[in-house]
């Protein structure tokens, strides 16, 4: 009986243990990844703004040489 409680005991702590290294993995993986957070381009999309009474603006001119 003594060997099934320090069995049980065994597989809980690892399972917490394994539960904890995935999660500090998860949130390392976020902060430490620089290249992923560099190479990708934030993009504003261009809004009309409704409540103004300016024209659109025009589109731009071609370079004629």
């Amino acid at each position: 009986m003594k060997k099934n409680i320090v069995l049980i005991v065994l597989v809980v702590v690892l399972i917490i243990a394994g539960v904890y290294a995935f999660i500090a993995n998860q949130q390392s993986a976020d902060v430490n990844d620089v290249d992923k957070i560099t190479d990708t381009p934030i993009v504003v999309p261009a809004v009309e703004n409704p409540d103004s009474n300016l024209p659109p603006s025009p589109p731009p001119t071609p370079d004629v040489k």
